[in-house]
């Protein structure tokens, strides 16, 4: 018969010795981080919608809104990476778990598409009555995918330690 029982390794947390930054200390004493990542959580979602609105009802207001939109998130992502990435080194010491390479993997492919939506609209401003409408909107769908799990999982690593998950042999 098989068990599970969990074993918590805790994440390694920025000692009293080792004073961070000035600006790390401030995205730290601030939470400057979760107050970023809001940012993309919130309006990126939103502004898909908007482009879907757009493209089934023809009505260029809500694709010009997501197209806006796209451009103040990416404006801000780089605030918002810095921050998570100062946080990751100060007050994690860079643990190499699965939890921030997935929230590093997520905010890359959220960079990565987004980036694609904001150039390809600015290179062809017709795009969302474009042949090619329905591949921009699945390139937007897989970008609130990732900023969705980004957000998911954003938080466990402040609300409770990591935990490894083993099986056990247990007789009985």
């Amino acid at each position: 018969m098989l068990r599970r029982q969990l074993q918590v390794q805790p994440l390694p947390v920025a000692s009293a010795d080792e004073a961070p930054s000035a600006v790390a200390a401030l995205v730290l004493k601030f939470h400057l981080h979760p107050i970023m990542a809001h940012t993309p959580n919130g309006v990126l979602p939103m502004a898909l919608i908007f482009l879907l609105l757009g493209l089934v009802f023809g009505k260029t207001g809500f694709e010009t809104a997501s197209f806006f939109s796209f451009v103040f998130v990416l404006l801000a992502l780089p605030a918002v990476i810095l921050t998570g990435y100062l946080e990751w080194q100060n007050r994690y010491k860079g643990a190499k778990t699965k939890i921030f390479g997935a929230k590093i993997g997520a905010s890359i492919v959220v960079l990565a598409t987004l980036t694609v939506l904001v150039v390809w609209r600015i290179a062809d401003p017709g795009v969302a009555t474009s042949a090619s409408r329905w591949i921009y909107f699945l390139v937007g769908l897989i970008m609130v995918g990732a900023v969705g799990l980004a957000g998911h999982i954003g938080g466990k690593p402040r609300a409770r330690q990591p935990q490894l998950t083993t099986w056990t042999q247990v007789r009985g």
